[in-house]
């Protein structure tokens, strides 16, 4: 990625963690230390409801070649062997309303993300849609999964519902909560 490119990119991730009170490590690489961590960037957050306790989540921003790529994720890991195919189905859901080019994924160590990739070009030419692409659609679907995602974790849901809460708050832009029994 060029200089360019990167300090473009600085710019939109301080404002933006300013904007949305995230916290933020920088992992820089100097000569020829290399950083462990493979990121350039570390933000954490925390969402919140009313209903559900908060839930920390954190965000790794990385450049490789001309493309720039984030991840969200919930922190700690809510997915445990037992309840896996629980959390892909609910992902697998959450992906068929996704036109911003980002997908919600599960893998072997139990993560349940939010991954975007963008390339270089978009960075130096369209700022506000960038801005939009790695930081208000992740953590605006990941808000509208807080109750889901709580609900799988604990136990209080299985799937179905979880994919029908979700459907519902969709369709509605809204749930009865009693309809979920979360009164």
């Amino acid at each position: 990625m060029k200089k360019d490119t990167n300090i473009i990119l600085e710019q939109i991730i301080n404002k933006k963690a300013r904007e949305l009170s995230l916290e933020k490590e920088n992992q820089r690489h100097i000569g020829s230390v290399i950083s462990m961590l493979r990121e350039e960037w570390h933000l954490w957050g925390r969402l919140n409801h009313p209903l559900v306790p908060a839930l920390e989540v954190q965000c790794s921003i990385s450049t490789k070649g001309d493309f720039v790529r984030a991840v969200w994720f919930p922190h700690p890991i809510l997915i445990t062997t037992k309840r896996r195919t629980e959390f892909i189905l609910l992902a697998n859901e959450a992906n068929l309303e996704m036109h911003s080019g980002g997908r919600f994924w599960c893998n072997e160590d139990m993560d349940f993300a939010y991954e975007i990739v963008l390339a270089e070009e978009i960075v130096e030419k369209c700022e506000d849609e960038v801005a939009q692409q790695l930081f208000n659609i992740p953590l605006s679907h990941l808000q509208d999964l807080l109750v889901p995602l709580t609900m799988l974790k604990t136990d209080m849901w299985r799937s179905d519902i979880a994919v029908k809460y979700l459907k519902e708050l969709r369709e509605k832009g809204y749930v009865d909560n009693s309809d979920y029994n979360l009164w």
